[in-house]
């Protein structure tokens, strides 16, 4: 009985995962994402097509600047969605780190005395066919006329100073030193994007 249960099991488990491709149909998911980059691409933006998560289905990447904000379409459980990876302003950074295949984002980042401490990063990650944040680090910004530094959170649970610092030290370095971005392609490059996106298919 065991091993009957175990079977059904797996069965399930590979119907769940399969899901994600099963919602990109052959023949609607070009043109969602032609209609993605019609809305979203502007004159000075590029874009990006590949499969970032290794799921066997494309995704759509815009970015609007050298920070790389910008938003990613994607297929999940319910269909078409897309991914906000914007930054605030040139003060912050977006990240592809291929190994993991994680999304990191650091929105705003500290550049100022009125700045001083700020912290802000997510880490997106492909978990059970959705973008997971499986890493937040938030405080907000302290007094730097007494270097007095605000609380510091990890996963919005608050942490020692220490620790927070030590984390914050070890995601720089992903963002800064480890993560890369994607080869774009400028927009007024291409006339049709439907056409354009004949080339990819469904792994």
């Amino acid at each position: 009985m065991k091993y009957v249960t175990a079977f059904f099991m797996i069965i399930l488990t590979l119907a769940f995962l399969s899901c994600g491709n099963e919602n990109a149909n052959e023949n609607e998911w070009r043109k969602d994402y032609a209609d993605f980059l019609e809305e979203y691409l502007t004159d000075s933006s590029g874009f990006y097509i590949g499969d970032i998560n290794g799921d066997g289905i494309p995704e759509a990447v815009i970015s609007y600047n050298e920070t790389n904000s910008g938003v990613i379409a994607y297929y999940n459980n319910n269909g078409f969605a897309i991914l906000d990876l914007e930054v605030i302003s040139l003060w912050g950074k977006v990240g592809y780190l291929e190994e993991t295949k994680q999304l990191i984002i650091q929105p705003f980042r500290e550049h100022t005395t009125g700045t001083f401490g700020f912290v802000d990063y997510i880490i997106y990650e492909w978990i059970n066919d959705d973008y997971i944040p499986v890493l937040t680090l938030n405080r907000e910004s302290g007094n730097y006329d007494v270097s007095e530094y605000e609380q510091g959170y990890i996963n919005g649970e608050p942490v020692e100073f220490i620790e927070f610092e030590d984390k914050v030290k070890e995601t720089d370095a992903l963002l800064y030193e480890k993560s890369t971005w994607f080869p774009m392609t400028e927009a007024n490059e291409i006339e049709d994007y439907l056409e354009y996106l004949n080339q990819f298919t469904l792994n």
